[in-house]
């Protein structure tokens, strides 16, 4: 299955996401440890799981977060400094002790930066395929890599305000929308504090910097009304900024969306896609009370209304078929010369049966021909003959659905 999707960019403009420079937080608040426990929670088969950077003013790499607090603080082993040198993932098999096994790999920022490692440990189960444990451990370091922004991030405080609260209402529209939009790097949202005041401050974002209070283009979004659109100082990202809104459309703080760099000049094309992602929000915020609420399963049971109205036209109005799906992400479509069947060439149970510089896509997964002629469909509409390789600028992502 493929999504259309549009392409980013906007005018060149410095993008005002500067920190405030906190004072330093202890161990246990950084950044860093917020991310282990929230990752190990939605990961309960996590036994363990450390990080491991360099901080601030050494040279020497530690482990600067741990889901075991007494860890916090030891100096990295020297496989630990390999796997960060050379990206090789190591796994490491303990049968004769506590029944358990490590896997390792480089932590990644939103750029694809490397800025540490990432060590998991996991139940031993016999016969254990080591691929398979390789590729658990790097969809979870890619889960963390989405929230953060670069290195320095992983030493500031969760908080920058430690009246604002973490686990509401708000945190979860943020990562429900990393999930629903794998094109975005970064979102923010702006508004009103529950105590009143004039200012907007960061009430959940992936990137941590809770309660960093609005800075003067939020403001002005918020006051106008008027989007804005920036690409950064170093030509990598892209931020629009929109109104935040409920869903009695009054204006309620700012959504912040960063869109990585592509060289298409179409900002009118990113300025749409930010402003849907901020119209499907809308419909989830009865007030702006409601995103400070607890996070609970009563406000969250929204979220299965969208994924239903997905699956509806995807699966026959069936939610009950039992199928796998594999993501081949945008940058995976950037990387490829020959069209989405080359980026999705390594998902299990795909085979390319085209020979290489073919005009078109076509390929089998689990032996089911899917060529130009048959079983094709673009956004699950008719067949279509495709005589041509299928165009992959404007694709965010194609998805592979298996059974």
């Amino acid at each position: 299955m493929i999504r259309s999707a549009v392409v980013f960019l906007a005018a060149a403009v410095a993008l005002p996401l500067a920190a405030q420079t906190p004072a330093t937080p202890a161990p246990g608040n950084l950044y860093a440890q917020y991310l282990v426990d929230t990752t190990a929670a939605r990961h309960p088969d996590l036994l363990q799981l450390d990080l491991h950077a360099t901080p601030p003013g050494s040279a020497e790499s530690v482990i600067i977060a741990s889901k075991d607090a007494a860890r916090r603080g030891h100096k990295s082993d020297r496989d630990d400094v390999e796997v960060f040198k050379t990206g090789t993932p190591r796994v490491e098999i303990n049968r004769s002790g506590d029944q358990n096994v490590e896997a390792e790999v480089q932590l990644f920022d939103v750029n694809r930066r490397t800025i540490g490692t990432v060590e998991m440990t996991f139940p031993y189960v016999a016969g254990l395929d080591e691929d398979a444990l390789v590729k658990k451990a790097v969809s979870i370091r890619d889960e963390l890599s989405r929230r953060i922004l670069d290195e320095a991030s992983l030493f500031d405080p969760t908080q920058l305000d430690a009246q604002m609260p973490k686990s509401i209402y708000a945190q979860f529209l943020v990562d429900d929308t990393l999930a629903r939009h794998p094109e975005v790097e970064v979102v923010v949202l702006h508004a009103k504090a529950p105590q009143g005041g004039a200012d907007y401050p960061i009430v959940a974002s992936n990137i941590g910097r809770i309660g960093k209070p609005a800075d003067a283009s939020d403001l002005e979004v918020i006051k106008t009304g008027t989007s804005h659109t920036a690409v950064d100082a170093q030509g990598a990202r892209v931020e629009s900024k929109v109104v935040l809104q409920d869903a009695s459309g009054n204006a309620i703080g700012a959504l912040a969306v960063i869109f990585p760099y592509r060289k298409i000049e179409n900002e009118a094309a990113l300025q749409r896609q930010a402003e849907k992602i901020r119209d499907e929000l809308r419909g989830r915020i009865s007030n702006v009370a409601s995103l400070y609420e607890p996070r609970s399963a009563t406000n969250v049971a929204d979220a299965a209304r969208p994924i239903e109205e997905y699956n509806k036209q995807e699966l026959g109005n069936k939610q009950n078929l039992p199928m796998t799906k594999e993501v081949a992400s945008g940058a995976a479509l950037g990387q490829t010369q020959e069209g989405y069947s080359e980026a999705i060439k390594n998902v299990a149970g795909v085979q390319a049966t085209n020979s290489s510089g073919s005009s078109n896509d076509s390929f089998a997964i689990r032996g089911i021909k899917l060529n130009l002629f048959s079983n094709y469909r673009l956004d699950g509409g008719l067949p279509v003959t495709g005589v041509i390789t299928n165009p992959i600028e404007n694709k965010e992502r194609v998805e592979t659905l298996k059974g």
